[in-house]
């Protein structure tokens, strides 16, 4: 496929980017617009729960956010408007234990990816949430 061709594919989904750390935000905007998609970047929770809407086809949640954190900026959406409580949530975070893989799915997550963002992990995304329409797991 040449650039023009590939410039020219129309967008997959729209994602919702929940980070407060801009490099973080850009890495991950710029890996998902290769795969098609829009993106609109929020830095905290509050402002999360402000600008969604059920035409997002999965959100990015940084955990460590300031004001309410990512997990209970999850489980506010998960108690939300029925046409929001179901986007596919994706923990974006520096933590990789044990701990803080239950607490996302506790929190009613459906993935958790540590940081850095990779292209691999923005294709999983796309894959799984986008082109294949699957809405309950829990990717890893």
């Amino acid at each position: 496929m040449t650039f023009e061709q590939e410039k020219d594919k129309p967008i997959m989904g729209k994602i919702l980017i929940v980070e407060d750390t801009p490099i973080a935000a850009k890495v991950a905007d710029i890996f998902l617009t290769e795969q098609h998609c829009t993106t609109v970047w929020v830095t905290s929770g509050e402002e999360a729960l402000l600008k969604l809407s059920p035409d997002f086809h999965f959100i990015l949640m940084d955990l460590g956010l300031p004001g309410i954190d990512g997990f209970e900026t999850t489980k506010q959406i998960r108690l939300g408007h029925p046409d929001i409580a179901n986007i596919p949530i994706i923990a974006l975070t520096a933590h990789q234990d044990g701990a803080a893989i239950k607490a996302a799915k506790d929190a009613g997550m459906n993935g958790f990816f540590s940081k850095p963002f990779s292209r691999a992990q923005s294709i999983r995304l796309v894959d799984t949430f986008i082109r294949t329409k699957v809405s309950q797991c829990f990717l890893t």
